[in-house]
């Protein structure tokens, strides 16, 4: 491991070198996948999806653990009719 460390500190190679070519791309990009700019972005739900899914996974064990953990004491509710 430390020759090879050692190689890379070296001067370059006054060796000649094939320099690879590249194929043309074909790729057409899609105008209308554009996002928007300035005040036209929105980004206040981007996640919501994905957190209401996770927290909805998470529902069942955390009120298990909340009721293991409050269990024995009594809950008074003060104001309710």
């Amino acid at each position: 491991m430390a020759a090879h460390a050692n190689e890379l500190l070296t001067s370059p190679s006054a060796t000649p070198f094939d320099t690879p070519t590249r194929t043309p791309s074909s790729y057409n990009p899609l105008p209308t996948f554009t996002l928007a700019k300035g005040d036209q972005k929105h980004y206040q739900q981007q996640y919501a999806d994905m957190y209401f899914a996770r927290l909805a996974q998470l529902k069942s064990a955390v009120e298990q653990i909340a009721a293991d953990a409050w269990e024995g004491f009594e809950v008074i509710l003060f104001g309710t009719a």
